[in-house]
């Protein structure tokens, strides 16, 4: 059932024919498969926070530039180029727009492994690099608590009950729980 006239380029048109050409199948599954892929993302977007939401078009920019300037100096001479002028400036956009997309969470964050008691707490921070890219590093809190007091020894151990004490302090006299730029605001 037609239910719209869809206005394509040339361009798109012959990309869709040959698109349906190469797979077998006629241009309305390959336009269904479309739509069907993008509202699929959409409805497992983790938010609708712009930079979330980033498609990193300025990284495409710059990558481009980075690409284009590693090919002219390689064919102007091979063995001449610079690491640092070559690859660096690409490498410095890319470390900017992941430490941007990983600060797009509460980041790192104490969650529960389990639902119900024991919770088994873990500590999870999340590396973003791009909309549909994040992995995450978790580490039990027994664990962490562990190699603290092997990196910082016993005296900085024995800190963490008053540090509990006054978060509970904190919570008991009804400190309401931050938004999302509240949390990214204590991050260090």
């Amino acid at each position: 059932m037609a239910l719209f006239n869809l206005r394509l380029t040339p361009e798109q048109k012959d990309r869709l024919d040959r698109e349906a050409r190469e797979r077998g199948i006629n241009r309305s599954d390959v336009t269904r498969e479309a739509l069907d892929e993008y509202f699929r993302r959409k409805d497992t977007r983790p938010g609708s926070d712009e930079d979330i939401d980033d498609d990193w078009a300025d990284f495409a920019d710059r990558a481009k530039e980075a690409h284009r300037a590693v090919l002219m100096a390689a064919l102007d001479a091979v063995y001449e180029g610079e690491w640092s002028e070559m690859v660096e400036p690409l490498y410095k956009v890319f470390r900017q727009k992941t430490i941007e997309k990983s600060n797009c969470y509460a980041n790192p964050a104490m969650v529960p492994k389990n639902l119900e008691a024991p919770y088994g707490a873990k500590v999870v921070a999340a590396i973003g690099f791009a909309a549909d890219d994040v992995h995450d590093i978790a580490v039990d809190l027994e664990q962490l608590f562990l190699e603290y007091c092997w990196s910082a020894g016993d005296e900085a151990f024995d800190e963490i009950p008053g540090i509990w004490q006054k978060a509970k302090a904190r919570l008991d006299a009804g400190e309401p729980a931050p938004d999302r730029e509240r949390i990214v605001a204590t991050r260090l």
